[in-house]
């Protein structure tokens, strides 16, 4: 079996990864799958894996919990500055102990700690979607707190009024005020939400290297190595220091209901044999859920945005379903709002597809012989546009093919996806994973989506600053718009009655 592209030396198939045009790299993955059952080889650094790109029947075995509970987890492997910062978490463990703690952390991750999570939510999201538009005005703030506040959220203002936004800046900074909210509580002080913020970057840009991927570099003296394992003794320090306090709470007699984070969800959380997580699973876990949540869900907003920006009767059709409604009673019924994110998440999933598992057995997937040992991963990216499976338009932005069902299309469940269209089986959206090991977080990241993406088009008209420079990238794994391309903000309410956006007045600085 050949692979996706020839692997260069020393690092494989990585560095082509990010720095191959995701549009050509889909191209070669979807061609070479072609002639292989649907398969391809990926080479990370010497060592070469299976990635499914177009094999249904392949993805469902491998997903379900036949192949994926006794598969062992390659990941913290691969990268083990990860491993060493959540190793003990539920994404990077595999086998019993996953059980385990999928059992525990799912009493943390219930329906009703969602509710509690969406009016969170909200609230946060509208206050930095204030703050932004106190960056714009500059009302009360001298010139260098303005400055800072733009320099933050990733905004511009020039003398005419024209104001631009770095989405990818934006949203991070809005996921990850939510999460440490969610995460922490209302206590967290500036300096340790900073900390997080700080180490969560250089953790994003290292991705950027494939030297993150080279063994035994964590522990080198290398300026880079040193600086990595400072992130992760602070981060530990952060989840530590919470928890202490979380300890002193409950000695206090403070009741659950005052104290409803993630943090102390998964540290009170017990399956039926009263089983609970260590300490140094809930710290591994809590970062997990945040370094993950973070970068997937902030880029998944940033993608969504572009795509809206490039879509003007998308954009406003959007608009004209969610402009009357605020709370998440009302906003969770919305088929449109549901289906645009599910299609952003088809076209541009966050991730470049589902984490390898390590056969720990001779196995078959799809008519394929896997020696034990072997790495199995799934191309979600080429998966999601195959013509034969979504339409000749696979590859086009249409939230509408998820309403096409008639009252099969109705929001089910707000916590997931839109339901698919007809005829495509579930293991041909994987943009959460799938099978056994569905991302346990998936319901906080569709409530998140829902509010920011509501809360933007709610307020602003958006449009490309340089549309012909559009273009994705991927920071193995993940996947974004480039940072350098920019938002043009218009204010709603300075659009007239008949007029399309596009001529809005700039909004005032």
């Amino acid at each position: 079996m050949e692979a996706w592209n020839p692997p260069a030396f020393p690092f494989g198939n990585f560095a082509q990864h990010v720095t191959m045009c995701p549009y050509t790299s889909i191209k070669n993955v979807l061609d070479v799958s072609s002639k292989q059952n649907g398969h391809v080889i990926d080479y990370r650094l010497w060592m070469p894996g299976v990635m499914i790109a177009d094999n249904d029947a392949a993805v469902k075995e491998l997903l379900s919990g036949k192949v994926t509970i006794p598969a062992l987890r390659s990941l913290g492997d691969n990268l083990p500055p990860y491993k060493r910062l959540f190793g003990r978490g539920l994404f990077m463990i595999s086998s019993d102990d996953w059980l385990r703690q999928h059992r525990i952390a799912s009493k943390g991750m219930s329906s009703s700690s969602m509710d509690y999570a969406a009016t969170l939510v909200s609230e946060q999201v509208q206050a930095e979607f204030e703050r932004l538009e106190l960056a714009i005005s500059g009302d009360g703030k001298t010139a260098a707190e303005v400055e800072q506040m733009r320099k933050e959220l990733g905004i511009s203002v020039d003398a005419e009024g024209e104001v631009q936004l770095e989405p990818g800046e934006f949203m991070k900074n809005i996921v990850s005020r939510v999460l440490t909210h969610v995460a922490f509580g209302q206590g967290m002080n500036d300096e340790d939400r900073n900390t997080i913020l700080r180490c969560f970057n250089f953790f994003y840009n290292a991705s950027l290297s494939p030297t993150i991927a080279v063994p035994g570099f964590i522990d080198s003296p290398f300026p880079g190595a040193r600086e990595m394992r400072e992130a992760i003794e602070d981060l530990h320090g952060i989840g530590y220091k919470f928890i202490a306090r979380e300890r002193e709470a409950e000695a206090n007699g403070t009741p659950p209901a005052e104290r409803p984070t993630l943090l102390a969800s998964l540290l009170n959380a017990q399956d039926e044999d009263n089983s609970k997580l260590d300490e140094e699973e809930v710290v591994h876990n809590v970062f997990a859920f945040m370094v993950a949540g973070i970068a997937t869900t902030s880029d998944s907003l940033a993608s969504n945005s572009f795509l809206l920006a490039r879509d003007q009767d998308v954009q406003e059709k959007l608009y004209e379903e969610v402009k009357n409604f605020r709370t998440w009673d009302e906003i969770k019924k919305l088929k449109y709002l549901s289906a645009v994110i599910t299609e952003q998440l088809r076209v541009w999933p966050p991730l470049i597809g589902v984490p390898p598992r390590t056969m720990s057995e001779d196995t078959d997937l799809g008519g394929l012989h896997l020696p034990a040992g072997t790495d199995v991963s799934i191309h979600g990216l080429a998966l999601h546009r195959r013509k034969h499976v979504w339409g000749e338009d696979a590859e086009d932005f249409r939230p509408e093919r998820f309403l096409e069902n008639g009252k099969d299309s109705d929001i089910k469940n707000p916590l997931l996806p839109s339901p698919l269209p007809k005829g495509i089986p579930e293991e041909a959206f994987v943009a959460f994973g799938g099978g056994v090991r569905t991302c346990i977080a998936r319901p906080l990241a569709m409530v998140e989506m829902k509010f920011v993406i509501m809360e933007l088009v709610q307020r602003y008209h958006v449009t490309e600053v340089d549309p012909e420079d559009f273009g994705m990238q991927i920071a193995f794994p993940v996947v974004f718009p480039k940072r350098h391309l920019r938002l043009r903000l218009v204010k709603r309410e300075s659009v007239t009655a008949g007029e399309s956006a596009m001529v809005g007045e700039p909004v005032a600085a």
